[in-house]
Protein backbone atom coordinates (compact mmCIF):
# COMPACT_ATOMS: atom_id res chain seq x y z
CA UNK A 1 0.00 0.00 0.00
CA UNK A 2 1.33 3.28 -0.84
CA UNK A 3 1.41 6.70 1.36
CA UNK A 4 2.29 9.69 -0.08
CA UNK A 5 2.48 13.08 1.75
CA UNK A 6 3.90 16.36 0.27
CA UNK A 7 5.11 18.29 3.59
CA UNK A 8 5.39 21.73 3.34
CA UNK A 9 7.89 22.82 6.18
CA UNK A 10 8.87 26.60 7.16
CA UNK A 11 12.22 26.65 4.82
CA UNK A 12 9.57 25.77 1.78
CA UNK A 13 12.66 24.37 0.63
CA UNK A 14 12.19 20.20 1.57
CA UNK A 15 9.57 17.94 -0.24
CA UNK A 16 8.90 14.45 1.57
CA UNK A 17 7.30 11.80 -0.20
CA UNK A 18 6.14 9.04 1.92
CA UNK A 19 4.88 5.66 1.19
CA UNK A 20 4.11 2.68 3.71
CA UNK A 21 4.24 -0.92 2.93
CA UNK A 22 3.08 -4.13 4.57
CA UNK A 23 5.69 -7.26 4.92
CA UNK A 24 5.50 -10.43 6.79
CA UNK A 25 7.09 -9.45 9.52
CA UNK A 26 7.10 -5.38 10.14
CA UNK A 27 5.04 -2.52 9.46
CA UNK A 28 7.72 0.30 7.74
CA UNK A 29 7.24 3.71 6.86
CA UNK A 30 9.57 4.67 4.05
CA UNK A 31 10.47 7.88 3.79
CA UNK A 32 12.12 9.27 0.31
CA UNK A 33 13.68 12.74 -0.71
CA UNK A 34 14.72 13.03 -4.11
CA UNK A 35 18.06 13.49 -4.15
CA UNK A 36 19.17 11.44 -1.31
CA UNK A 37 18.97 7.78 -0.28
CA UNK A 38 15.90 6.15 1.08
CA UNK A 39 15.22 6.61 4.99
CA UNK A 40 13.15 3.99 6.49
CA UNK A 41 11.39 3.66 9.96
CA UNK A 42 9.57 0.47 11.71
CA UNK A 43 6.30 1.75 13.27
CA UNK A 44 5.52 -1.62 14.99
CA UNK A 45 7.18 -5.33 15.15
CA UNK A 46 4.76 -8.21 14.80
CA UNK A 47 7.31 -10.58 14.79
CA UNK A 48 7.96 -13.83 12.15
CA UNK A 49 4.60 -15.35 10.90
CA UNK A 50 6.24 -18.65 11.36
CA UNK A 51 6.88 -18.47 14.73
CA UNK A 52 2.62 -17.84 14.80
CA UNK A 53 0.26 -20.99 16.19
CA UNK A 54 -2.95 -19.40 13.88
CA UNK A 55 -1.04 -17.53 10.73
CA UNK A 56 -4.62 -16.69 9.72
CA UNK A 57 -5.34 -14.82 12.95
CA UNK A 58 -1.97 -13.32 13.15
CA UNK A 59 -2.32 -11.66 9.25
CA UNK A 60 -5.81 -10.58 10.36
CA UNK A 61 -4.52 -9.22 13.56
CA UNK A 62 -1.93 -6.97 11.03
CA UNK A 63 -4.40 -5.79 8.81
CA UNK A 64 -6.43 -4.76 11.25
CA UNK A 65 -3.35 -2.63 12.85
CA UNK A 66 -2.86 -1.29 8.97
CA UNK A 67 -6.24 -0.05 8.38
CA UNK A 68 -6.38 1.90 11.93
CA UNK A 69 -2.79 3.24 11.50
CA UNK A 70 -4.19 4.81 8.06
CA UNK A 71 -7.46 5.91 9.76
CA UNK A 72 -4.94 7.34 12.19
CA UNK A 73 -2.64 8.68 9.98
CA UNK A 74 -4.71 10.71 7.34
CA UNK A 75 -2.41 11.72 4.59
CA UNK A 76 -1.79 15.65 4.52
CA UNK A 77 -1.14 17.42 1.17
CA UNK A 78 -0.69 21.33 1.50
CA UNK A 79 -0.79 23.28 -1.27
CA UNK A 80 0.16 26.94 -2.19
CA UNK A 81 0.45 28.66 -5.62
CA UNK A 82 3.71 30.32 -4.03
CA UNK A 83 4.89 26.85 -3.01
CA UNK A 84 4.21 25.17 -6.16
CA UNK A 85 5.64 28.10 -8.48
CA UNK A 86 8.62 28.04 -6.41
CA UNK A 87 9.57 24.65 -7.06
CA UNK A 88 8.61 24.41 -10.32
CA UNK A 89 11.13 22.90 -13.20
CA UNK A 90 11.73 25.91 -14.88
CA UNK A 91 11.98 27.96 -11.50
CA UNK A 92 15.04 25.94 -10.25
CA UNK A 93 17.79 28.26 -12.33
CA UNK A 94 16.11 31.19 -10.90
CA UNK A 95 17.99 33.84 -8.36
CA UNK A 96 16.11 33.43 -5.08
CA UNK A 97 19.36 35.34 -3.24
CA UNK A 98 17.90 38.89 -4.32
CA UNK A 99 16.08 38.76 -2.12
CA UNK A 100 18.19 39.73 0.71
CA UNK A 101 19.29 43.34 -1.20
CA UNK A 102 15.32 43.71 -1.86
CA UNK A 103 15.13 43.67 2.00
CA UNK A 104 17.57 46.61 2.21
CA UNK A 105 15.87 48.48 -0.57
CA UNK A 106 12.54 47.86 1.56
CA UNK A 107 14.55 49.31 4.24
CA UNK A 108 15.24 52.14 2.39
CA UNK A 109 11.34 52.58 1.33
CA UNK A 110 12.32 53.96 -1.97
CA UNK A 111 9.00 52.53 -3.60
CA UNK A 112 6.91 54.34 -1.32
CA UNK A 113 8.84 57.73 -2.35
CA UNK A 114 8.36 56.54 -5.84
CA UNK A 115 4.94 56.21 -5.33
CA UNK A 116 4.57 59.42 -4.17
CA UNK A 117 6.28 60.88 -7.67
CA UNK A 118 3.95 59.14 -9.96
CA UNK A 119 0.46 60.40 -7.80
CA UNK A 120 2.27 63.81 -7.99
CA UNK A 121 3.31 63.69 -11.74
CA UNK A 122 0.13 62.12 -12.38
CA UNK A 123 1.58 59.41 -14.16
CA UNK A 124 -0.16 57.49 -16.65
CA UNK A 125 2.18 54.64 -18.22
CA UNK A 126 1.09 50.74 -18.33
CA UNK A 127 4.05 49.85 -16.54
CA UNK A 128 5.52 50.76 -12.89
CA UNK A 129 8.53 52.75 -12.49
CA UNK A 130 9.03 51.72 -8.74
CA UNK A 131 9.59 47.77 -10.62
CA UNK A 132 11.55 48.83 -12.99
CA UNK A 133 13.35 51.28 -10.73
CA UNK A 134 14.08 48.48 -8.19
CA UNK A 135 15.20 45.62 -10.81
CA UNK A 136 17.63 48.19 -12.23
CA UNK A 137 19.27 48.38 -9.03
CA UNK A 138 19.34 44.73 -8.33
CA UNK A 139 20.54 43.65 -11.09
CA UNK A 140 23.22 46.18 -11.24
CA UNK A 141 24.72 45.11 -8.04
CA UNK A 142 24.41 41.19 -9.18
CA UNK A 143 25.05 40.88 -12.29
CA UNK A 144 26.67 44.93 -13.93
CA UNK A 145 25.69 45.27 -17.83
CA UNK A 146 24.17 47.29 -20.20
CA UNK A 147 20.45 48.11 -19.75
CA UNK A 148 19.37 45.90 -22.58
CA UNK A 149 21.90 42.55 -21.26
CA UNK A 150 20.22 42.94 -17.94
CA UNK A 151 16.92 43.53 -18.93
CA UNK A 152 17.11 39.99 -21.05
CA UNK A 153 18.19 38.69 -17.49
CA UNK A 154 14.40 39.84 -15.99
CA UNK A 155 12.26 36.41 -15.88
CA UNK A 156 15.89 34.69 -13.97
CA UNK A 157 14.41 36.39 -10.97
CA UNK A 158 11.97 34.34 -8.36
CA UNK A 159 8.94 36.30 -7.62
CA UNK A 160 9.78 40.05 -8.84
CA UNK A 161 7.76 41.97 -11.01
CA UNK A 162 9.17 41.83 -13.98
CA UNK A 163 6.20 42.76 -16.49
CA UNK A 164 7.85 45.51 -18.55
CA UNK A 165 9.53 45.68 -21.64
CA UNK A 166 12.49 47.10 -23.04
CA UNK A 167 11.34 50.36 -24.05
CA UNK A 168 9.63 51.35 -21.09
CA UNK A 169 12.65 50.61 -19.69
CA UNK A 170 14.11 53.39 -21.56
CA UNK A 171 11.10 55.36 -20.71
CA UNK A 172 11.60 55.75 -16.97
CA UNK A 173 14.91 56.89 -17.61
CA UNK A 174 13.67 60.87 -18.93
CA UNK A 175 11.58 60.24 -14.95
CA UNK A 176 14.49 58.66 -12.91
CA UNK A 177 16.40 61.58 -13.80
CA UNK A 178 13.44 63.85 -13.34
CA UNK A 179 13.63 62.90 -9.46
CA UNK A 180 17.42 62.31 -9.42
CA UNK A 181 18.33 65.25 -6.83
CA UNK A 182 15.31 64.73 -4.85
CA UNK A 183 15.73 60.80 -4.23
CA UNK A 184 19.31 61.02 -2.92
CA UNK A 185 18.31 63.70 -0.51
CA UNK A 186 15.33 61.47 0.58
CA UNK A 187 17.82 58.18 0.57
CA UNK A 188 19.99 60.62 3.03
CA UNK A 189 17.31 61.12 5.43
CA UNK A 190 16.54 56.99 5.50
CA UNK A 191 19.95 56.64 6.16
CA UNK A 192 19.91 59.18 9.15
CA UNK A 193 16.63 57.49 10.89
CA UNK A 194 18.70 54.15 10.22
CA UNK A 195 22.07 54.03 10.71
CA UNK A 196 23.13 57.59 10.91
CA UNK A 197 24.71 59.39 8.67
CA UNK A 198 28.04 61.65 9.71
CA UNK A 199 29.26 64.60 7.27
CA UNK A 200 31.90 65.81 9.78
CA UNK A 201 34.75 63.88 7.16
CA UNK A 202 33.13 63.60 3.89
CA UNK A 203 35.47 61.54 1.24
CA UNK A 204 35.65 62.32 -2.16
CA UNK A 205 35.62 60.41 -5.67
CA UNK A 206 35.84 60.73 -8.92
CA UNK A 207 35.45 57.71 -11.66
CA UNK A 208 33.70 57.54 -15.31
CA UNK A 209 32.00 55.72 -17.76
CA UNK A 210 32.67 54.79 -21.12
CA UNK A 211 29.99 54.53 -23.79
CA UNK A 212 30.77 52.28 -27.31
CA UNK A 213 30.15 55.19 -29.51
CA UNK A 214 31.93 56.58 -32.06
CA UNK A 215 31.31 60.48 -30.96
CA UNK A 216 29.08 62.30 -29.07
CA UNK A 217 25.09 63.30 -30.36
CA UNK A 218 25.40 66.60 -30.22
CA UNK A 219 27.06 69.29 -28.00
CA UNK A 220 24.65 69.41 -25.25
CA UNK A 221 25.66 65.16 -24.74
CA UNK A 222 27.64 64.50 -21.51
CA UNK A 223 28.91 61.74 -23.38
CA UNK A 224 32.25 63.55 -24.47
CA UNK A 225 36.17 62.27 -25.36
CA UNK A 226 38.38 62.59 -22.07
CA UNK A 227 40.77 60.66 -19.90
CA UNK A 228 39.61 57.71 -19.35
CA UNK A 229 40.41 55.58 -16.26
CA UNK A 230 40.53 52.15 -18.42
CA UNK A 231 42.63 54.34 -21.15
CA UNK A 232 40.15 54.00 -24.08
CA UNK A 233 39.21 56.57 -26.85
CA UNK A 234 35.55 56.35 -26.12
CA UNK A 235 33.33 59.13 -25.11
CA UNK A 236 32.59 59.35 -21.00
CA UNK A 237 31.18 60.79 -18.78
CA UNK A 238 32.32 61.65 -15.16
CA UNK A 239 30.89 60.72 -11.91
CA UNK A 240 31.59 62.36 -8.86
CA UNK A 241 30.48 60.35 -5.28
CA UNK A 242 30.89 61.74 -1.87
CA UNK A 243 30.94 59.01 1.27
CA UNK A 244 30.30 60.06 4.58
CA UNK A 245 32.37 58.83 7.49
CA UNK A 246 30.44 55.75 7.62
CA UNK A 247 31.10 55.17 4.12
CA UNK A 248 27.55 55.65 2.89
CA UNK A 249 27.37 57.80 -0.35
CA UNK A 250 25.20 61.11 0.18
CA UNK A 251 25.85 62.55 -3.08
CA UNK A 252 26.23 61.43 -6.37
CA UNK A 253 26.72 64.23 -9.48
CA UNK A 254 27.06 63.72 -13.09
CA UNK A 255 29.58 65.90 -15.37
CA UNK A 256 30.66 65.88 -18.73
CA UNK A 257 33.54 63.44 -20.14
CA UNK A 258 36.14 66.46 -20.48
CA UNK A 259 35.42 68.24 -17.53
CA UNK A 260 38.87 67.81 -15.05
CA UNK A 261 38.46 65.48 -11.86
CA UNK A 262 39.86 68.23 -10.05
CA UNK A 263 36.95 70.94 -11.80
CA UNK A 264 34.49 68.68 -10.02
CA UNK A 265 35.05 68.79 -6.61
CA UNK A 266 34.13 72.73 -5.94
CA UNK A 267 31.11 72.17 -8.29
CA UNK A 268 29.63 69.10 -5.87
CA UNK A 269 30.66 70.96 -2.41
CA UNK A 270 28.79 74.16 -3.28
CA UNK A 271 25.96 71.51 -4.27
CA UNK A 272 26.12 69.27 -1.40
CA UNK A 273 26.48 71.97 1.28
CA UNK A 274 23.46 73.64 -0.56
CA UNK A 275 20.88 70.72 -0.51
CA UNK A 276 22.21 69.63 2.74
CA UNK A 277 22.78 72.48 4.66
CA UNK A 278 26.24 71.17 6.15
CA UNK A 279 27.87 73.62 8.34
CA UNK A 280 31.96 72.91 8.05
CA UNK A 281 33.38 69.53 6.75
CA UNK A 282 36.76 68.38 5.82
CA UNK A 283 36.95 67.40 2.54
CA UNK A 284 39.35 63.67 2.01
CA UNK A 285 40.58 62.90 -1.68
CA UNK A 286 43.71 61.76 -3.19
CA UNK A 287 46.29 63.88 -5.26
CA UNK A 288 44.11 64.48 -7.80
CA UNK A 289 42.03 66.52 -6.23
CA UNK A 290 45.27 68.79 -4.70
CA UNK A 291 45.16 71.90 -6.10
CA UNK A 292 45.37 75.61 -5.36
CA UNK A 293 42.21 76.41 -6.97
CA UNK A 294 40.11 73.70 -4.70
CA UNK A 295 42.28 74.15 -1.58
CA UNK A 296 41.60 78.13 -1.57
CA UNK A 297 37.80 77.51 -2.56
CA UNK A 298 37.76 74.70 0.50
CA UNK A 299 39.22 77.37 3.17
CA UNK A 300 37.71 80.36 1.85
CA UNK A 301 33.92 78.47 2.81
CA UNK A 302 35.04 77.79 6.18
CA UNK A 303 35.70 74.10 5.49
CA UNK A 304 38.76 72.07 5.96
CA UNK A 305 40.78 68.91 3.34
CA UNK A 306 43.31 65.85 3.43
CA UNK A 307 44.59 65.55 0.22
CA UNK A 308 47.56 63.26 -0.45
CA UNK A 309 51.00 64.71 -1.98
CA UNK A 310 53.43 62.83 -4.26
CA UNK A 311 56.78 63.48 -2.47
CA UNK A 312 58.58 62.92 -6.05
CA UNK A 313 59.16 64.72 -8.58
CA UNK A 314 58.73 68.99 -8.84
CA UNK A 315 55.57 68.74 -6.44
CA UNK A 316 57.40 66.88 -3.76
CA UNK A 317 60.64 68.81 -3.79
CA UNK A 318 59.77 71.12 -1.12
CA UNK A 319 59.43 68.19 1.31
CA UNK A 320 62.97 66.74 0.73
CA UNK A 321 64.35 68.84 3.91
CA UNK A 322 62.13 66.88 6.13
CA UNK A 323 61.72 63.56 4.22
CA UNK A 324 65.92 63.09 4.79
CA UNK A 325 66.11 64.49 8.31
CA UNK A 326 66.28 62.06 10.94
CA UNK A 327 64.78 64.43 13.62
CA UNK A 328 61.33 64.10 14.95
CA UNK A 329 60.65 60.79 13.67
CA UNK A 330 57.86 59.12 15.37
CA UNK A 331 57.53 54.69 14.96
CA UNK A 332 55.63 52.11 15.82
CA UNK A 333 56.76 49.27 17.98
CA UNK A 334 57.59 46.79 15.24
CA UNK A 335 59.80 49.70 13.03
CA UNK A 336 57.14 48.79 10.00
CA UNK A 337 56.29 52.42 9.22
CA UNK A 338 57.36 56.20 10.82
CA UNK A 339 55.34 59.28 10.43
CA UNK A 340 56.45 62.83 10.75
CA UNK A 341 54.02 65.98 11.28
CA UNK A 342 55.42 69.45 10.30
CA UNK A 343 53.44 72.94 9.73
CA UNK A 344 54.15 74.93 6.62
CA UNK A 345 53.16 78.11 5.23
CA UNK A 346 52.05 78.92 2.26
CA UNK A 347 50.34 81.60 -0.38
CA UNK A 348 47.02 81.41 -1.17
CA UNK A 349 44.17 83.36 -2.39
CA UNK A 350 41.34 84.76 -0.24
CA UNK A 351 37.38 85.31 -1.89
CA UNK A 352 38.32 88.39 -3.65
CA UNK A 353 41.67 86.85 -5.23
CA UNK A 354 43.91 88.90 -2.98
CA UNK A 355 47.45 86.89 -1.81
CA UNK A 356 47.00 85.27 1.28
CA UNK A 357 49.60 83.57 3.52
CA UNK A 358 48.39 80.57 5.37
CA UNK A 359 49.27 77.87 7.25
CA UNK A 360 48.84 74.09 6.91
CA UNK A 361 49.84 70.74 8.05
CA UNK A 362 52.11 68.72 6.75
CA UNK A 363 51.82 64.61 7.62
CA UNK A 364 54.54 62.19 6.17
CA UNK A 365 54.69 58.82 6.56
CA UNK A 366 57.34 55.88 5.29
CA UNK A 367 56.36 51.89 5.81
CA UNK A 368 58.98 49.20 5.45
CA UNK A 369 57.52 46.55 3.43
Amino acid sequence: MRLCEILSIKSFINFLLLRTFLIRKFLIKSVFIPGMPTKQRTVKNFGYLEDQENPEEFMAMVKQFNNNYKADNVPLRIEALGTAKMYSKENRRQNYGYKFLETVYGLLDMSSFIQEYEKRKKFRGNYSLDDIFKFLVLARILHANSKRATCQLKNGFYGMRTDFTLTEVYRAFDHFADFEVELQRYLNERIKETIGCDLSYAFYDVTNYYFEIGFPRDEGDLRKRGVSKEHRVDPIVALGLFMDSNGSPVNMSIFPGNTSNSITLQLTMKDIKESYGLGRIVVVADKGFNSSKNIDEIINNGDGFVFSQIVKGKKGQCYNEQLFDDNNWVSNKEGTYQYKLFEEEYVGKDKDGNKKTRTSKIYIIEWTL
